[in-house]
């Protein structure tokens, strides 16, 4: 084809945008044609993924007349079409097929290849029995992801497939050898393991959560949705590969969003059920934080990225060529536990702050958090306890001063405090399980064989009625100076032993000498 797929999409965007009516009174409106025209051109770029395909002029010739109902798409058919998939999801032939007028031919020895070892196949996931269903806490039901993990696709091809094979989406012509190998070496060492890339850089079996899950059925049944039902993004965002278009990044932005929402979500239930400052405390105690994502941070050229204390997201192909170091490391790490997302957000405010999460002037749980959430929040840091200067930066300025000004909010959390005070606070509802939710392809189930959890109780047990949530000064003092002493106490010791192994080997070697002289006697 002498038109690059870009041109002919841009040619075929202006012909139908020429008419702006419809080409009869009782025809396609403007609004209808361009939604139309969107489907195709969507389409389009599915179909337009291998440069050798043939035809796909045709394909517009008849789409064209359809949508401008022009009574002639049959005709536009006049040629042969060719669709042929993304590259790497072909295989060239073994060897060719036998004819009987050459079946005595003597084959060169060279011609033969020996057969490759196969590439290995997925295994399936293994079906959850049947667990209790969730009690279901209550509260504002909020949305349940729906969403299906994208997973990494895997055919038991021909043996001269590559590893390229494993990846289901196109890099970008532009990717360097090096990066695109080691892009491949990620889905084939996830291949090999039985698992996909995300499912091991975001594993939830005999993972700590920061509850207990049978005290929180309601919370843990949501947050096992949430962390199963996109993870595969929270993968391919915190990697970044450079993908082969502006559609895709486009549908990968989408999918981002998306997580992000359902985030949102899943925060303001926490908060809805423990209160911030409880949230907080138990989510930073030591090694229950593992199951948070802590990801989705925006592009280091936008807007958002500008007040970060974070690293924004880079494509890898941006660090391959800038920060070799670190790409380097996002790339042997990629498949570790917990480690892709190295340089987002490290605390909860941080990320609360920086996502807007707090702000109320937006859209709740598709901007912010619900406003139960906020009313909470307002009910915590009005309360006269010392915290963790973290928790709330400030009281005076920008969104914390903003939350405190809002009337409706401020009203809703007196509502609040009251209900606590007297017992009568309603906790969040959630949808219960259901056992076909762990059929999902790329689900880890929710209950083990015996209906146990999946996922483990916290490592760190917290209290919520204990009313200290930091150290006091002195305290902070004292805890200072015993980790000193230990310190020096350890570095004593392993000068001590090192002293002793020194004299030891003083003491062999003149043993040694008394007995060489000994023998010489």
């Amino acid at each position: 084809m002498s038109d690059t797929h870009d041109d002919m999409l841009k040619k075929f965007k202006t012909f139908l945008e020429q008419d702006e009516k419809p080409s009869t009174p009782g025809g396609t409106t403007t609004a209808a044609r361009l939604a139309k025209m969107e489907l195709w051109l969507e389409m389009r770029q599915l179909l337009a993924v291998n440069d050798s395909s043939v035809g796909l002029r045709v394909l517009d010739d008849m789409a064209a007349a359809l949508i401008n109902e022009r009574g002639r798409a049959a005709a536009t058919l006049d040629t042969p079409v060719i669709i042929l998939p993304l590259p790497s999801k072909m295989a060239s032939t073994v060897g060719v097929l036998s004819h009987p007028d050459f079946a005595d031919a003597v084959v060169p020895a060279a011609a033969v290849a020996a057969p490759a070892a196969a590439v290995p196949v997925a295994v399936p996931q293994k079906r959850a029995s049947s667990g209790t269903p969730a009690k279901g806490s209550k509260s504002k039901k909020p949305r349940s992801s729906t969403g299906s993990a994208k997973s990494s696709k895997s055919d038991s091809g021909s043996s001269t497939e590559t590893t390229l094979s494993m990846l289901d989406f196109e890099l970008s012509p532009d990717t360097p050898a090096d990066v695109r190998q080691a892009i491949e070496t990620i889905y084939a060492k996830a291949e090999a393991a039985k698992r996909t890339p995300y499912q091991l850089a975001y594993p939830w079996e005999d993972i700590p959560l920061w509850y207990d899950p049978e005290d929180y059925p309601g919370v843990h049944v949501a947050h096992w949705r949430l962390w199963n039902a996109f993870r595969a993004t929270f993968f391919e965002w915190a990697l970044h590969a450079p993908l082969s278009s502006s559609s895709a990044q486009a549908q990968r932005r989408k999918r981002k969003m998306a997580a992000i929402r359902e985030r949102l979500c899943f925060l303001s239930l926490c908060i809805e059920t423990w209160g911030y400052y409880n949230f907080l405390r138990r989510l930073e105690a030591k090694g229950n934080s593992d199951l948070m994502w802590w990801g989705g941070q925006a592009g280091r050229r936008t807007p958002e990225a500008k007040g970060y204390t974070c690293s924004p997201i880079r494509d890898l192909l941006d660090l391959y060529d800038n920060e070799p170091a670190e790409y380097r490391r996002k790339v042997r790490d990629a498949l570790k536990p917990f480690q892709l997302d190295a340089g987002s957000f490290k605390t909860m405010t941080e990320l609360l702050e920086k996502t807007d999460a707090l702000d109320p002037d937006l859209a709740e749980n598709d901007k912010r958090l619900s406003d139960t959430a906020l009313a909470r929040i307002i009910v915590d840091i009005t309360r006269p306890v010392a915290v963790p200067k973290h928790w709330v930066p400030t009281v005076t300025e920008g969104v914390w001063r903003k939350l405190l000004d809002d009337t409706r909010l401020s009203d809703l959390a007196l509502k609040i405090s009251r209900q606590l005070q007297t017992d009568k606070y309603d906790g969040p509802l959630v949808p219960e399980y259901n056992p076909k939710e762990s059929r999902i392809k790329g689900f880890t189930p929710f209950m083990c064989q015996d209906g146990t959890p999946t996922a483990a109780g916290p490592a760190t047990e917290v209290d919520d009625d204990d009313p200290k949530y930091c150290q006091t000064p002195d305290e902070e003092v004292a805890d200072a100076e015993a980790k000193d002493a230990a310190k020096s106490a350890a570095l004593e010791a392993a000068f001590a032993e090192e002293e002793e192994e020194e004299d030891e080997e003083e003491d062999d070697a003149t043993q040694k000498s008394a007995d060489e002289d000994e023998d010489e006697d």
